[in-house]
């Protein structure tokens, strides 16, 4: 039983498996990122095509991105918001207006 184990051992196994678990899940999300990365790069910065290129719906790829912090990957791969904003304008988005419209920033 582990209460029957000297302090010392018990305390150095705690800390050698915080540190285990924070590095794997620290290597769980750099996966998660190169593998988001790569998947937008196949797919020219389309976050529809890559996520079909995961088996992801596309709004949990959005989630993903905004939550590992590659919301600004997408801009420097699809060149910037100027893209974003050239597809808006194209499908008539008023943003700013009540349109009916639903549209994702």
């Amino acid at each position: 039983m582990a209460e029957d184990l000297p302090e010392t051992i018990i305390e150095a196994g705690a800390s050698g498996a915080d540190e285990a678990g924070a590095d794997y899940f620290e290597a769980v999300k750099q996966t998660k990122k190169q593998l988001i990365l790569s998947a937008l790069d196949n797919a020219q910065g389309n976050i529809t095509e890559a996520a079909k290129l995961l088996g992801l719906y596309p709004t949990y790829l959005h989630r993903l991105m905004r939550n590992l912090d590659l919301k600004s990957a997408r801009h420097k791969q699809s060149g910037g918001g100027d893209a974003d904003a050239a597809k808006a304008s194209a499908v008539g988005d008023d943003r700013g207006r009540s349109s009916g419209k639903f549209s994702l920033p």
